[in-house]
This record gives C-alpha cells, sequence and structure tokens, in this order.
C-alpha cells in the first residue's frame, strides 16, 4: 500500500509518499507562500517523480498539531477531501509525536518533544520509547516559557527534540539547551514522512481502520492560566 502524508503544522512543511518498506520520496519546503497555494503543486511533482498515481494511493496521513492553526486548517482540509473522493483511510498524527519520532531511541528511552507556539510559549509533551516509536506518557500541553524549567526539572530525559526556534527559545535554561543542542540540524525540523510512518502503525493497531473524516479536527493546545 502507498501512503501519502501531509505536515503543514509549522513554517516548513512537507509531503512524502512511502509503502510499507521503504520511503519513496519526500518533499521538505519553507516558504512564505501560503499552504493554500504550494501544497498541492507539491503534492503534483512528488507522485510525478514517483511515478505512482494519486488513484494509488491507499491511505492519508495528516498531521494534526499542535501547530500553526492556519497550517493545520489548510492540511487538514486538502487531507480529508483527499481521503472522501479517493474512498480511502486518513490517519491523523499528533505533531508532537512525530516530531519526537526525528531520534531513533532504545526501549525506555525518555524524549521532550518541544515545539514553538506563541511569544514566550511553547508546546510540548513527554514521550517513551516503546516497541520502537513514542509513546506520549503525558499530555500534550502549552507551556510559559518563565515554567519550562520547573516543568523539566527532575525529569529524566534522555533527548529533547526541538526545530531552531525553540531552542533559541530555550537558550538560557542551560541543562534543556545543552542536551537539544545534541540533536543535528538536519533534525530540527518535522518530517512529513515521520507523519507517514506513525499513521501506519496506527492504522495496522486498529485493525486496518482510519479516523472518521467527518469528525477528525487539528489538535488546539491553550495555554494553562497562571
Amino acid at each position: 500500500m502507498y501512503i501519502l502524508a501531509i505536515e503543514t503544522s509549522s513554517f516548513c512543511g512537507g509531503i512524502a509518499l512511502i509503502d510499507e518498506e521503504s520511503l519513496l520520496g519526500e518533499i521538505t519546503f519553507c516558504s512564505s507562500k501560503t499552504y493554500s497555494t504550494r501544497l498541492l503543486p507539491e503534492i503534483d511533482q512528488l507522485l510525478h517523480k514517483t511515478g505512482i498515481s494519486l488513484k494509488d494511493v491507499s491511505l492519508i496521513a495528516v498531521s494534526l498539531g499542535p501547530g500553526s492553526f492556519t497550517g493545520l486548517r489548510i492540511g487538514l482540509s486538502n487531507a480529508k477531501a483527499m481521503a472522501i473522493a479517493l474512498n480511502i483511510p486518513i490517519v491523523g498524527v499528533p505533531t508532537l509525536d512525530a516530531f519526537a519520532f526525528n531520534v531513533l531511541g532504545k526501549e525506555g528511552d525518555k524524549i521532550f518533544s518541544i515545539i514553538k507556539a506563541r511569544k514566550k510559549e511553547i508546546y510540548g509533551a513527554f514521550f517513551e520509547f516503546k516497541a520502537g516509536i513514542p509513546r506520549a506518557i503525558s499530555e500534550y500541553m502549552c507551556i510559559k516559557n518563565k515554567d519550562i524549567s520547573s516543568l523539566f526539572k527532575n525529569r529524566d530525559i534522555d533527548f529533547i527534540v526541538c526545530d531552531s526556534d525553540t531552542l533559541s527559545a530555550i537558550r538560557n535554561i542551560d541543562e534543556m539547551y545543552n542536551l537539544a543542542s545534541n540533536i543535528p540540524i538536519h533534525l530540527r525540523h518535522l518530517r512529513a514522512a515521520n507523519v507517514a510512518s506513525l499513521a501506519l502503525v496506527y492504522f495496522k493497531e486498529r485493525g486496518s481502520r482510519g479516523d472518521n473524516p467527518e469528525t477528525l479536527d487539528p489538535i488546539y493546545v491553550r495555554a494553562a492560566l497562571s
């Protein structure tokens, strides 16, 4: 089966096409152009270069957020439209889950996956590697910068995964910055291939059932009142 993934949760988005054994193609694009004008042409280009027709796609994968509200709405609306038009399943993947998959940890490794949100806030969640993939062991949170250090303190964390903007936001928190900066530059953005890979895992775990496109919504996480 072919899985087409859409990732539009941040400024740098992407699309990917995989089968059950390999990555067939991936395009990452960081652009001032909106996803509304860029997304569909990039999908056409990816399918053309891989020689796969859209009607051959068996599953649509899409990142759900948290992230850019506008980007998520555009990505999800296009993913839903394709799934309905092709009469194929759709699987939504939380953005922080897919970002945590940028590292390949061993069983039991703990990950803090974080993405810059609004000014002086980040989105984040804690994960643990189980059977080869990251599983959330906390809720998805919107954390004020002043609260990050206390939340992180006393946690046994092996990896911090974040993008370059978020790395700058935690520059003054030495214990976090030192751990996060160990992640190579090429892994400091969310890959659409991660979304595709996790969607395939979730799809199989559910007995080859996808999400209901009529009720599948973005994950919007609000900051707790202080």
